[in-house]
């Protein structure tokens, strides 16, 4: 029992040598160990130098002060730094207005001196007579310009006869070579001829229409006028008529006779209709079944009928 009791006695000691325990902890078991045994009063409480000895309200109202010292520097700060940047800003539209009103001043004075000088030069330049040089220099101006402008149309007028002309070797010795070539280029001159005659749209070319139609009457009376005399003479003999013919039929190819000729149509007469009431043998068709060329016809048309079937 004895030894049991001994153990009770015994009380844990704490090793601050240890790394669990440091410095903070021996500080701690200082200030645990002078207040033990002491009463806890109100007062003793207090004077706890670690708790506060104003009250709730009294930290409010001071908390409150420091927010409204701290929003107060806060907008002075702002107010001030605010006003610099506009006199920052001032100061760069002054200093930038002041270059401009130079600029545009020296400018002024630069066209004002040019314009001076260049006054003062006309004056010094001007004398007697000066007006009738300058209209004869506006005037020698204008015809070089002309004389230019005649040089570079010659030189297209040349350049194309130029052409044509090679134009026109290069056909003639194709013509040379070729005849039907030929016939061809005299052809197409004649029509370009023709055409060139032509008058363009208008009155002119109405009154060419209808000269050219007047024209072809004319020229289809006198033909015809011909072929009737021709027609009287040779009515005399009957070998020369036959003559006539043959040189009629000759000469049709390069001359305009048979432009006198008139068109006569075959004449049938009138096709009676059949009348209904008197049937005649023409109006029946005899066919015998019996006969072998029959037979052979009706076998052929069922074999195409029976072959077209199958297909």
């Amino acid at each position: 029992d004895e030894p049991k009791k001994k153990r009770k006695e015994v009380k844990a000691v704490k090793n601050f040598g240890l790394l669990s325990f440091g410095e903070e902890a021996e500080e701690d078991e200082g200030e645990a160990l002078e207040y033990r045994g002491k009463p806890k009063s109100t007062h003793d409480l207090l004077e706890d130098p670690k708790l506060s000895k104003k009250t709730a309200a009294e930290l409010e109202e001071e908390e409150k002060t420091q927010k409204a010292e701290e929003s107060s520097e806060d907008m002075a700060k702002r107010k001030e730094e605010t006003a610099t940047a506009v006199c920052s800003i001032r100061d760069k539209l002054s200093k930038k207005r002041d270059r401009s009103i130079e600029r545009d001043k020296r400018e002024s004075s630069e066209e004002m001196d040019s314009k001076r000088r260049k006054s003062e030069s006309e004056e010094e330049e001007y004398y007697i007579g000066k007006e009738r040089d300058m209209e004869r220099q506006k005037e020698r101006d204008r015809i070089r310009n002309e004389i230019k402008q005649l040089k570079k149309e010659m030189k297209g007028k040349e350049q194309k006869q130029e052409n044509k002309e090679e134009e026109k070797k290069e056909t003639k010795n194709i013509e040379d070579d070729n005849e039907m070539y030929k016939q061809y280029v005299e052809e197409q001159e004649k029509y370009k001829k023709m055409k060139e005659k032509i008058p363009k749209k208008g009155a002119a070319r109405e009154d060419f229409t209808l000269q050219l139609l007047a024209k072809f009457k004319n020229k289809l009376h006198a033909i015809k006028e011909k072929a009737q005399t021709d027609q009287e003479r040779e009515r005399g003999t009957e070998d020369a008529a036959g003559q006539s013919e043959t040189k009629a039929d000759d000469e049709d190819v390069d001359t305009d006779d048979w432009l006198g000729h008139t068109l006569k149509f075959e004449d049938k007469g009138a096709v009676l209709a059949k009348d209904a009431s008197t049937k005649g043998d023409d109006w029946f068709d005899i066919y015998d079944p019996r006969n072998p060329i029959n037979k052979r016809k009706r076998e052929q048309a069922e074999k195409k009928t029976k072959s077209h079937k199958k297909k």
